[in-house]
């Protein structure tokens, strides 16, 4: 890997570029032990901000301020953020500034796998320093490298766009119960979209997309599904390209999911 340690942002100026990229997959352990990875994450519809940094980078510090301040007025949305430094053990991430400050902010460090995490990002993108910020959308495409940030990190929110992937979830609403492994496929779709999901008890669920508005553009009539392996499809044929929301519902929850359509 080439030599980023003693590597810092230092102001100066440096160009946004968006890349055609797709992220790189990975897993990382956060520091409470709990693990996520990016591509079953981008299939749930979520939008992933990385955010990589080290305790003791100055840079990282003066804009942790501006990341806090993004988790917070995105609460409520399909936007997470990962943090993960390559240098810090658990312990010192819990001390510092970086420590997670909401539900969907996840940090990470070395026993996390935060080395090698950025040393895939640094031999597939223009790794040059810390701190580093990228938007996965939620298609798997990259924008890289967002910088320089300014006071209430506007670079970074200009990015976090409904053709991106960021909706708001709904809200005051439970997962659906017995519900396991559902996921939607493919996504991006372009004739047909399928959800493959688990029940672990009988349950009966309507399935419906809307576009951006809210709008019902496709529905399901509730149904009975049993236990067991199960599995929908929708014509999407002929809805126009862009951003939809899939919403899988029973008289006791809401499944949601991103679907991107493309023709």
């Amino acid at each position: 890997m080439k030599k980023i340690n003693t590597l810092i942002f230092l102001f100066v100026l440096s160009i946004t570029t968006a890349f055609s990229q797709m992220a790189p997959d990975f897993t990382f352990t956060d520091i409470n032990g709990e693990s996520h990875n990016l591509s079953e994450t981008l299939a749930e519809g979520k939008v992933v901000m990385l955010d990589f940094f080290f305790v003791n980078c100055p840079p990282c510090n003066d804009f942790a301020p501006e990341i806090d301040a993004i988790i917070e007025d995105y609460e409520g949305t399909t936007l997470e953020v990962w943090a993960i430094s390559d240098r810090d053990q658990d312990a010192t991430i819990a001390g510092s500034i970086f420590n997670s400050t909401h539900e969907h902010h996840k940090v990470g460090g070395v026993a996390g796998g935060g080395y090698d995490i950025i040393e895939l990002y640094a031999s597939v993108f223009n790794f040059t320093g810390f701190p580093t910020y990228a938007i996965v959308c939620n298609d798997g495409s990259v924008v890289w490298d967002i910088w320089p940030i300014s006071t209430g990190g506007n670079e970074i929110r200009s990015q976090l766009t409904e053709s991106c992937g960021v909706m708001a979830l709904p809200t005051g609403v439970a997962e659906i119960p017995g519900l396991k492994g559902a996921e939607v496929f493919p996504n991006p779709a372009a004739d047909y979209v399928s959800v493959a999901f688990e029940l672990e008890e009988n349950t009966r669920m309507s399935v419906t997309m809307l576009n951006t508005i809210g709008q019902t553009v496709k529905s399901l009539p509730a149904s009975e599904y049993s236990v067991g392996s199960q599995q929908v499809d929708l014509d999407v044929s002929d809805l126009s390209a862009g951003l939809y929301m899939l919403k899988m519902e029973s008289t006791d929850g809401v499944k949601t999911f991103n679907v991107m359509v493309s023709k």
